[in-house]
């Protein structure tokens, strides 16, 4: 016989085992994550700051600032953040590198978004 109420309940068992399983690797993502926040929070500033002194010296020198760079680089800042905000909720192993590269693209997003600041 075919016991329906047998097959629901491994059917709910093996959903909430990959729930629980998820949320484990979101929790552990983002406890990695808060490391990887605070170098790179500060390796952020330091690319904007430098790239807003470049910004100073070309203002000085006549030079112009590129509002097409500017508004791309803006958008690339939130795309790369956005997608840092849904990584750790994917359930797929993810390799260190993908935190490494979208740290770089960030660093110089944040570069170019300094260097081309609008005021």
């Amino acid at each position: 016989q075919f016991d329906v109420l047998a097959k629901q309940q491994e059917i709910s068992r093996i959903w909430a085992a990959g729930f629980w399983r998820c949320v484990h690797r979101a929790v552990y993502r983002l406890t990695i994550g808060e490391v990887w926040l605070v170098g790179l929070g500060l390796l952020l500033l330091a690319a904007f700051w430098d790239g807003a002194m470049h910004r100073a010296r070309a203002a000085a020198d006549l030079g112009y600032s590129s509002t097409a760079v500017y508004s791309v680089s803006f958008l690339g800042l939130l795309v790369v953040g956005a997608g840092c905000a849904i990584i750790p909720f994917l359930p797929v192993p993810l390799s260190p590198g993908l935190f490494l590269s979208a740290g770089c693209l960030a660093l110089m997003l944040a570069w170019a978004f300094g260097r081309n600041f609008q005021s």
